[in-house]
């Protein structure tokens, strides 16, 4: 069993309904990791951080459980 399926099988058999994350828009390796195992992206958060000098935008992504 992978960290995520573990994490999101921990978070169901905790009663929790709803997973939240914020992700780099630029991290396409992450968001795609996040699409695959059922998160949807649900908005952009303009300038949310600042890497190296340069703000950046973050996607909020939920995956809603069973």
């Amino acid at each position: 069993m992978s960290l995520m399926s573990f994490a999101i099988a921990h978070a169901q058999n905790t009663g929790l309904t709803r997973l939240e994350i914020r992700v780099s828009t630029y991290n396409s390796e992450a968001v795609a990791l996040y699409r695959k195992v059922g998160f949807v992206c649900e908005g952009i958060a303009q300038n949310a951080a600042v890497v190296r000098g340069q703000a950046i935008n973050k996607f909020y992504m939920a995956l809603l459980l069973p």
